[in-house]
């Protein structure tokens, strides 16, 4: 049978196999030319059940990446190269674990190529996928989609980015729905960097690159925000939707993903789904036009000399690419304990902004914790001796300590998580008691928790999501810190996430969520119902705001917090990061009342899929055993270009 191909896909073709001749010249053979070039490999070898290093692997490889691994699992070679393109094939051993082996993959000129091979008891076969024509059709109703997004939408130029993405991993690049999988979460970014490099030329101009660095991103960003493509993923780790190869990355590709992630591309203020195809027309065959990016033909326009955002806003109309920084929140994981895994406040002489008390006072901020991570009421926490008893809020998860250390003086307070609910004490010197509200805080969504005292009578209320909760007529007067008091190292300090006063973590334990937005006013702020209104305003009764932006490596918590009212010293506070396993640490704020850029309104009625970075989730297995390891004698291979 004949096949026929016209002018158009011919000289497509034509062009796709001379961009592809350099690549074919195998390490060590013979270069026409008498110039050579320089690449180099990186190969760590993990444990693919525990994840732990496996030093003394042997990797099979041209020149000096032949060798063993060093203790990290680290084996790594500049290699001489004799075409700026060269395939390479490397196999990994070790004692008790099936061989591993991967072909095609291409070391670059003037790169890294970072390889990171699981091992497991079953051999591992795989040819490294390339850019490819061959995609998954789409459906009627995603391209009725592409022309009517959901009316539900509302502006998302300054949507905070996913934290993670749910992806059926099958371990097989082709679409096919039929094969075994399992779910895992995986880090956002780092998604990205392993499936960039199987989408896109790594070895292609720069800013062709970075093009597809977004277009990869807000593919999967609009698939995280429809709440997955599949019923219990957001996307497949195919070419049902974009390669994800976790073996694969270069530095290029690393250094596109990075430098384009606080970008967003959006249509009339909306994340829409950036298709894209091996060239053009074919997004045109598919249906795309207008919402489409043809791979080759963004290295044709970067070599022209055009940025990514041309390439991007030329490819998908009317898109508009927005930069954006990431705003930040803290996150506890419950382990404030011995001076550390938490904040520390400053509130003596000299830095008062937290140290309310003296006169009316409202504590609020935005808090998110999941089910079942903080103290419930149980048989020696009852709420008969938690709530109403003097200081029975230590008995919760503590989430703010005011407390003194010694002899009472003035007064103290606190707040913490008991049964679900808000627990908030008070003691003047001489008596004291705690509130306890009735809504459940504790089911995984974002809650505005405020805490209001009037001085003259005591009046306590705590108020959840703008909606009083619980009220009592507690102890009056003033209950401020009393300045120069010695109570020893920590007395002077407000705690942010824990116990000040370190004693027993199981019968006195700490928070484990996220906080956001902690302000103190010396007012009254709400005596009716309200709408919390997102990102919190410095007005006159602030005097003290800590917005937790700093987010300093979007990581540990080791620096300074910032007070924004004062925009300096001295209401700064400090992160005591520390615990086990340890807290607190910086993370991207999922709350969409609040994560927005800086001085933006607040974006209201949002729905996002609440993102947890908790450091307890794992990989759910669905359908039967995950990334079935190919036989031996096969060889998991996505051909350059097939049908």
């Amino acid at each position: 049978m004949r096949t026929t191909i016209d002018g158009r896909h011919l000289a497509a073709l034509v062009g796709l196999i001379v961009a592809l001749l350099p690549a074919a010249t195998a390490i060590g053979a013979p270069s026409p030319a008498a110039t050579t070039w320089t690449g180099r490999v990186e190969a760590t070898v993990l444990d693919a059940t525990t994840g732990a290093p496996v030093a003394g692997a042997h990797v099979s490889g041209p020149g000096d990446l032949a060798g063993l691994t060093d203790a990290g699992g680290l084996r790594a070679a500049t290699l001489s190269l004799p075409a700026p393109e060269t395939p390479l094939t490397v196999t990994i051993s070790a004692p008790g674990y099936g061989d591993w082996l991967l072909s095609n993959v291409r070391v670059l000129a003037d790169d890294t190529l970072y390889l990171t091979a699981r091992l497991g008891p079953e051999p591992i076969i795989q040819e490294a996928p390339q850019p490819t024509t061959v995609r998954e059709p789409l459906s009627r109703a995603e391209l009725e989609a592409l022309l009517d997004l959901p009316p539900n939408y509302v502006d998302q130029t300054q949507w905070g980015v996913p934290q993670q993405i749910r992806v059926r991993v099958t371990g097989y690049p082709h679409c096919d729905l039929s094969r075994p999988y399992t779910v895992q979460t995986i880090d956002f970014r780092q998604y990205l960097k392993n499936v960039l490099p199987n989408e896109w030329g790594a070895s292609w101009a720069r800013e062709s690159v970075r093009a597809g660095a977004v277009a990869v991103k807000m593919y999967a960003w609009y698939m995280i925000t429809l709440g997955g493509k599949w019923p219990d993923a957001d996307v497949y780790d195919s070419t049902c939707d974009q390669v994800y190869n976790p073996a694969i990355a270069y530095a290029s590709t690393n250094a596109a993903v990075d430098d384009t992630f606080d970008w967003r591309l959006t249509l009339n203020g909306k994340i829409f789904p950036t298709y894209y195809r091996a060239y053009a027309y074919q997004c045109a065959d598919a249906g795309l036009t207008g919402r489409c990016l043809g791979q080759w033909d963004s290295k044709s326009q970067a070599d022209a000399g055009q940025t990514f955002e041309q390439i991007l806003t030329g490819a998908y109309t009317n898109s508009r690419l927005n930069f954006y920084r990431a705003n930040y929140t803290l996150w506890f994981n419950g382990s404030a304990f011995v001076n550390a895994g938490r904040v520390q406040v400053p509130i003596d002489t000299g830095a008062r902004g937290a140290d309310v008390g003296a006169a009316d006072f409202t504590l609020e901020f935005w808090l998110k914790a999941l089910p079942g991570q903080n103290m419930a009421f149980d048989a020696a926490r009852t709420p008969a001796n938690t709530c109403g008893v003097n200081d029975g809020w230590i008995k919760g998860s503590v989430v703010l300590d005011r407390d003194i250390v010694g002899a009472a003086q003035h007064g103290d307070y606190g707040l913490a998580l008991a049964g679900g609910r808000v627990a908030f004490g008070l003691n003047n010197g001489l008596i004291g008691t705690t509130l306890c509200g009735a809504t459940d805080v504790t089911d995984g969504a974002w809650h505005h928790v405020a805490v209001t005292r009037r001085r003259s009578d005591g009046w306590l209320r705590i108020w959840v999501d703008g909606r009083l909760d619980a009220e009592v007529d507690g102890p009056d007067g003033d209950i401020s810190y009393l300045d120069g008091r010695t109570g020893g190292a920590v007395d002077p300090f407000l705690v942010i996430g824990g116990r000040k006063i370190d004693s027993d973590p199981v019968l006195k334990p700490s928070f484990t969520g996220w906080l956001d937005e902690l302000r103190f006013s010396d007012a009254v702020r709400y005596t009716t119902a309200f709408e919390p209104g997102g990102r919190l305003a410095i007005d006159n009764a602030t005097t003290s705001l800590y917005r937790f932006d700093e987010g300093a490596g979007a990581g540990a918590c080791t620096g300074a917090v910032g007070d924004a009212f004062p925009a300096s010293p001295p209401g700064s506070g400090a992160c005591i990061h520390g615990g086990s396993p340890a807290a607190p640490l910086w993370v991207v704020n999922d709350n969409p009342r609040v994560a927005m850029r800086l001085g933006l309104a607040a974006i209201l009625n949002v729905a996002v899929p609440p993102a947890t970075p908790t450091p307890v989730a794992s990989p759910t297995p669905v359908i039967p055993p995950t990334s079935t390891p190919a036989p031996a004698n096969q060889s998991l291979w996505m051909p350059w270009l097939s049908r």
